[in-house]
């Protein structure tokens, strides 16, 4: 479950390409197996003793880093995309921080901006996310989940639900089994405006188009990494069977194509979006120009199926 609505640090547009200090200290945890790592575990200090401490479950620690170990070489080296920190909005942040939060709910929230704290000072800046203390990562996807989010927030400031969550909970079907759900793609111009005003379900739209586009539903692991295991010994990776592994760079070099574009038309700084822009329902013709050029960029307009040809005719 994903709680990207939750309220992010407001930054003025003028603030791009700044790291932004907050006061709030943390406590860093020292989990990771690799010392190169580009994730770093940490809780806020509501209390100056080990008390604030007492929530949390080291081996799903161990586990959350071995997911998100698993999910950063995916998404960068068998997807192709550019890791968060290696873009340019994210030139200043060092790591990714993953502030655990005590709580008797599933969730997690990927943030957008660079930020430190007092006790780090400017020169240890980071991007974050926040998961809830009762995750598991054995049965739960959430850490991936989020990961992927920073991976969009880093090339694009579209925050359409149907886009970000949709191909976020389409990521999932890179670690379970089986592809994932699908569904027939829509014909006409309602039922694509159907699609625009969901959520997590359109990952059923992106699955399916992902097929239509490129039918191989297998990857290549990268050697050693299908022998990566949680603590009790179970894979992380299910399978290597998924829809859009090779399409899905494409379509990410689209979309932040066309948020640069957006930018440029509309007078906005390019990272510095006002988050109801991000969000606003107008901007899903820029997004299904780029899902469109994507597609032909990948398929060519005689080897597409009727289906996919009705869809791609759809005009907004």
């Amino acid at each position: 479950m994903d709680t990207n609505d939750l309220k992010t640090p407001t930054v003025e547009e003028s603030d791009f390409g700044k790291c932004h200090q907050f006061n709030t200290p943390r406590t860093f945890l020292k989990i990771n197996e690799k010392t190169d790592s580009d994730f770093k575990f940490s809780v806020e200090k509501k209390i100056n003793d080990e008390s604030s401490l007492k929530y949390i479950n080291h081996n799903s620690l161990l586990d959350t880093y071995h997911q998100l170990y698993v999910s950063d070489i995916m998404f960068s080296q068998v997807l192709g995309l550019k890791k968060p920190l290696s873009t340019q909005r994210y030139y200043l942040a060092k790591f990714i921080n993953i502030t655990i939060e005590e709580s008797n709910k599933i969730y997690g929230v990927a943030y957008d901006e660079v930020t430190t704290n007092k006790e780090l000072g400017l020169s240890n800046c980071f991007i974050s996310m926040k998961l809830s203390s009762q995750i598991n990562p054995v049965h739960n996807f959430t850490p991936a989940h989020e990961l992927f989010h920073l991976y969009q927030n880093s090339v694009m400031m579209f925050k359409h639900a149907w886009l970000t969550e949709g191909l976020a909970q389409w990521s999932g079907s890179i670690f379970e089994e089986g592809t994932g759900e699908e569904e027939e793609l829509p014909d006409n111009k309602k039922k694509l405006l159907e699609v625009m005003s969901s959520s997590y379900d359109a990952s059923k739209f992106w699955t399916r188009l992902f097929k239509l586009v490129d039918q191989n539903n297998e990857f290549s692991v990268p050697n050693y990494l299908d022998t990566i295991t949680y603590l009790n010994n179970e894979a992380v990776l299910k399978d290597n069977k998924a829809y859009g592994v090779t399409f899905i760079k494409v379509l990410f070099d689209e979309l932040s194509k066309e948020s640069d574009h957006v930018s440029e038309i509309k007078g906005w700084n390019r990272y510095g979006w006002k988050e109801k822009d991000q969000k606003d329902p107008a901007l899903n013709p820029y997004i299904w120009n780029a899902v469109k050029r994507a597609v032909a960029k990948s398929i060519p307009y005689e080897q597409q199926s009727e289906e996919l040809r009705r869809c791609m005719e759809i005009e907004l």
